[in-house]
């Protein structure tokens, strides 16, 4: 028998208070998930650009996936309006 069972007070949560507090955990795993998987792909694509244009001799152009182009335009767009780059 649980400890709520134990003391009587088991009638006194009504059904909806466990449901609702069990979905709100399922919805903060899930937004937590893809919030970590988007930061890891982040950072996965951030290291590759970061690769390229280390390893491209200077006065050469070097070619990025579309991905990674777009990753850079952000980035280029807060530098040039004077926005932190890491926000």
């Amino acid at each position: 028998m649980g400890l709520l069972a134990s003391v009587a007070q088991v009638s006194a949560v009504p059904l909806w208070v466990p449901i609702v507090s069990s979905g709100a955990v399922v919805a903060g795993t899930a937004f937590a998930i893809k919030a970590w998987t988007a930061w890891k792909r982040s950072r996965r694509l951030l290291e590759s650009i970061r690769k390229k244009t280390e390893s491209t001799p200077a006065g050469e152009e070097a070619s990025f996936t579309e991905d990674e182009a777009l990753l850079v335009q952000k980035v280029i767009r807060k530098v040039v309006h004077g926005g932190n780059v890491f926000q």
